[in-house]
């Protein structure tokens, strides 16, 4: 078993990862019930109906915000703040002005997505698991139609207080035993885990995603990845923060991760084109569910 480790602490554009038009807002009824024990078990949504119909092998836990009301929140390694939520769900998290450190750019792999966001600390309840002083992050109103009220991203800096499993449809979170490491405030936008990959001989820069539900890449790469409109099984659509909607075909591609020995081919890939610069990719549910995933801290190991 060949095994990739990664370690990236300082990467420097902040993202709030791919976002699909939604009309309802998860609630803490729709997903599973909370668990109080140290490690939780999800399973990959396989709901098609209402909010999850836009988040297929999404991954959903429900938590509490300032030990407030349960929320639905999906589990985003794109997504850098600890948990980002509409700006409208200030008030009934318990983050009123004064708790409001200050203002900052919300960036999305398109590019900016609003200038505005209100950034501030909050503690988080996951099954047993407290997660004090986390980053959070609002979606101010100018780009709130694509980030309905009662959403909510549970974020890298969250996520790397926990140890993570991840195969397939099944992802195990735990605290149990770990040390939680504080951050400075400032510091969670640049914590992210990107990584090299090859897709059909083309070396890509992959941001692992699990707000995506497929391999996503560049629109401007297609003719270096030779892929033949005979390989397009399919037109796909993605919403980003911005606003902005690209739609894209979707095709197969055989991806390579880490090299010589310690190298995993990934055969036939669901992959999509979206207007992502040129270079770059989000690193989907597609591709990673053939893999074992560790990540702990800033630490992540993928295994085939």
């Amino acid at each position: 078993m060949a095994d990739i480790k990664l370690l990236f602490r300082t990467i420097a554009v902040a993202a709030l990862g791919l976002v699909a038009a939604a009309c309802t807002a998860p609630s803490a009824n729709d997903v599973a019930e909370p668990q109080t024990a140290m490690m939780m078990q999800l399973t990959a949504n396989t709901k098609s109906e209402g909010f999850f119909a836009g988040f297929p092998d999404a991954f959903f836990v429900v938590g509490k915000v300032n030990n407030k009301a349960p929320m639905g929140m999906l589990v985003d390694t794109g997504s850098t703040a600890g948990l980002t939520v509409s700006d409208q769900d200030l008030d009934k998290l318990g983050i009123p002005p004064e708790q409001i450190m200050r203002r900052g750019t919300i960036h999305t792999p398109i590019g900016e997505a609003g200038s505005s966001a209100p950034v501030f600390h909050l503690d988080l309840q996951i099954g047993g698991c407290e997660l004090k002083d986390v980053s959070g992050a609002a979606v101010p109103g100018e780009v709130r139609a694509n980030f309905p009220s009662g959403m909510a991203l549970l974020g890298t800096d969250a996520l790397r207080r926990l140890s993570i499993y991840m195969r397939g449809d099944q992802m195990t979170l735990s605290c149990e035993g770990n040390k939680q490491e504080q951050f400075p405030p400032s510091d969670f936008s640049r914590r992210k885990f990107v990584f090299p990959i090859t897709a059909n001989n083309q070396p890509l820069q992959a941001l692992f995603d699990t707000g995506a539900a497929v391999l996503i890449v560049s629109d401007q790469d297609l003719g270096q990845l030779g892929v033949k409109p005979a390989q397009i099984i399919a037109q796909g659509r993605a919403v980003f923060l911005s606003g902005i909607a690209s739609m894209g075909p979707v095709f197969p591609l055989n991806l390579q991760l880490g090299v010589g020995a310690h190298k995993c081919e990934l055969k036939n890939i669901r992959a999509m084109a979206a207007h992502l610069p040129s270079g770059t990719a989000l690193f989907g549910r597609s591709a990673q569910r053939p893999l074992d995933i560790r990540m702990q801290g800033d630490r992540m190991t993928l295994s085939c």
